[in-house]
């Protein structure tokens, strides 16, 4: 058999090369080296986060405040306007529209008891209506209406008792 000298021309029918790329873009590592496992001498110094970290829990917010602080009370000194009371209709409808009002009515009506806090709030709120509706005018008086009677009972034992004697006329 006869020998034949390896080449490096592709031949028609052998694999394809692909071109020849430029340098520039065969060099895709040219920064710095990236290390495995952690740096020399890690395990005795503490890392930046953590450093950070101890820092921020031990600095106290208030030190280094520029915020000026009036230590006597300046008589000459415009005092803060109180806010402008609404009219009473507009604040009424308002307090009728807080979603938390409903909430705690809602509650009540359910038969949950509410925090101290909470039925303190609903019962200045309440009393603040009642308020704004007697300025208005639109107290409900009780007076007016018919209370219901408690029970039934005499009622439904009455027409019982008539039920009983029309019962003996029709056997006579």
């Amino acid at each position: 058999m006869t020998r034949i000298k390896k080449s490096r021309k592709v031949n028609n029918n052998g694999p394809a090369r692909p071109p020849r790329e430029k340098a520039s873009a065969r060099a895709k590592h040219t920064g710095k080296k990236v290390g495995k496992g952690q740096t020399s001498g890690s395990r005795h110094s503490q890392s930046k986060e953590a450093l950070a970290r101890q820092e921020a829990a031990t600095k106290d917010p208030r030190l280094g405040s520029k915020t000026p602080i009036a230590l006597f009370v300046d008589a000459t000194a415009p005092a803060k306007a109180a806010p402008k009371a609404l009219a009473p209709d507009v604040e009424l409808a308002k307090l009728e529209a807080d979603p938390r009002l409903n909430n705690l009515l809602e509650r009540t009506e359910s038969g949950e008891t509410l925090k101290p806090k909470d039925q303190a709030w609903l019962d200045a709120t309440l009393d603040r209506i009642a308020d704004l509706m007697h300025q208005l005018g639109l107290d409900v008086d009780d007076e007016g209406y018919e209370e219901e009677p408690e029970s039934d009972e005499p009622d439904l034992l009455s027409r019982f008792e008539q039920g009983a004697d029309l019962l003996d006329q029709y056997k006579e």
